[in-house]
């Protein structure tokens, strides 16, 4: 199941029947939890082991553009 949550998508696999309640739950666990807070959280996969209680969590970040004064600020061009 799929779930967009705060331009996130959140992306639960390997169980039935579950809602976006879940997926809100380990979307803050994964926020609460980065190293880098002021990484932004692009997808959050959570693949569960259907022998088992356990689930693997994969993230990925997206990358913000750096912030740049001027160019020729940098290159002392006027």
């Amino acid at each position: 199941m799929v779930f967009r949550i705060n331009d996130t998508e959140v992306v639960l696999e390997g169980k039935e029947g579950l809602d976006v309640a879940v997926a809100k739950d380990y979307l803050t666990y994964a926020e609460e939890h980065k190293l880098n807070k002021d990484a932004k959280i692009g997808k959050l996969t959570v693949a569960f082991d259907p022998n088992s209680k356990e689930a693997d969590i994969t993230i990925d970040y997206v990358q913000d553009k750096p912030k740049i004064e001027r160019i020729r600020r940098i290159t002392g061009l006027s």
